[in-house]
């Protein structure tokens, strides 16, 4: 039985990916435990005092992570801002809760969103049990250049509540039931496969859930011709750092109107477009082979000789500098 449809309180199927990650009777260690798992202070106060029946399981596919949450009582849960470097989508799987004074309750199948940059308070009834979906703020906004095919204008904002809970049955809940129902494999090419659900999750999510960019989702369509054999030479050419004469050539116009076509499209220069689509492939090859090359060699793989430099536009870009991007890696 598909997690869409499975009760909290039941067994998880065999082709599951969910495990048994944690189990407590102590709010101190549940609040401990959560607080590593998420990456973020996590406080925890049970409101009868004691009863507390915490459970979760979960999994993780690529570097998004997947955890399924219980605490058989009623109980008040903060999570602070500090440095939280992630998105958390929530669904409700059984029982209800509220968003700190809110009174609206939520109940099964409603889901929320909380931003890397909030607090947020949930209350929940004994019988509450949670879906979270925590993914690494870098790479929602990585998964939303790709599909806009472009850099980001502004940042990336989601609704805080997803609308219409029984018309998105295809929807969130089932994202996740098809991660969890996907087998886990043990050859080679597992970790290609699990990066391929990644991309795909994430792709789905910024077109089901209202963000600050779904109005711009199908502005491929409306690129001039030229505009997208130059996007996409560049996206095939990118680590050999062609020149704008090439890129130009390779779209059939002259570097003016080229400029001029990637300013009005895709808000920015297509120098500085190649440019992220180099810092881009710095850091998924950082993700995928970190373990296996240093930051220098694949800097230098993909044309940048001026460590500084790069280190400087890699941060602005991802928040973090290359060599943290690979101690995640490496870990």
């Amino acid at each position: 039985m598909p997690l869409s449809t499975m009760p909290a309180n039941a067994a998880a199927p065999s082709r599951s990916r969910f495990s048994a990650w944690f189990q407590t009777n102590e709010a101190e260690e549940a609040s401990g435990f959560l607080a590593r798992l998420y990456a973020t202070p996590h406080s925890l106060e049970l409101q009868h005092g004691k009863g507390l029946d915490m459970r979760l399981h979960g999994f993780n596919v690529g570097r998004l992570g997947v955890s399924r949450v219980q605490y058989g009582v009623p109980a008040i849960a903060w999570v602070e801002e500090a440095r939280r470097t992630a998105w958390m989508f929530s669904t409700v799987l059984q029982g209800s809760c509220r968003l700190g004074r809110d009174p609206v309750v939520y109940g099964t199948g409603e889901a929320a969103v909380y931003a890397p940059s909030a607090n947020h308070e949930i209350r929940m009834s004994a019988d509450l049990a949670l879906v979270n979906l925590r993914v690494e703020d870098a790479d929602m906004a990585s998964a939303c250049r790709a599909l806009l095919g472009s850099d980001l204008a502004h940042g990336l904002r989601f609704d805080a509540i997803k609308p219409d809970a029984e018309a998105d049955k295809p929807g969130f809940r089932h994202l996740l039931a098809r991660m969890e129902l996907t087998p886990q494999y043990t050859q080679a090419g597992a970790e290609k496969l699990d990066q391929a659900l990644q991309e795909a999750a994430l792709f789905e999510l910024l077109l089901l859930w209202p963000n600050s960019y779904t109005r711009y989702m199908g502005q491929d369509a409306a690129l001039p011709r030229s505009t997208r054999l130059a996007r996409d030479y560049i996206h095939a050419h990118a680590a050999d750092s062609p020149t704008l004469a090439e890129i130009a050539a390779a779209a059939g116009v002259g570097a003016r109107a080229l400029a001029l076509g990637f300013k009005r499209h895709l808000r920015m220069s297509p120098m500085r477009y190649l440019l992220q689509c180099r810092l881009d492939g710095v850091r998924e090859a950082l993700q995928r082979q970190g373990d296996r090359h240093t930051v220098t060699d694949l800097a230098f793989a993909w044309g940048f000789f001026n460590l500084g430099d790069f280190a400087a536009r890699y941060r602005e870009r991802f928040g973090e500098l290359p060599h943290e991007t690979r101690l995640r890696r490496t870990r």
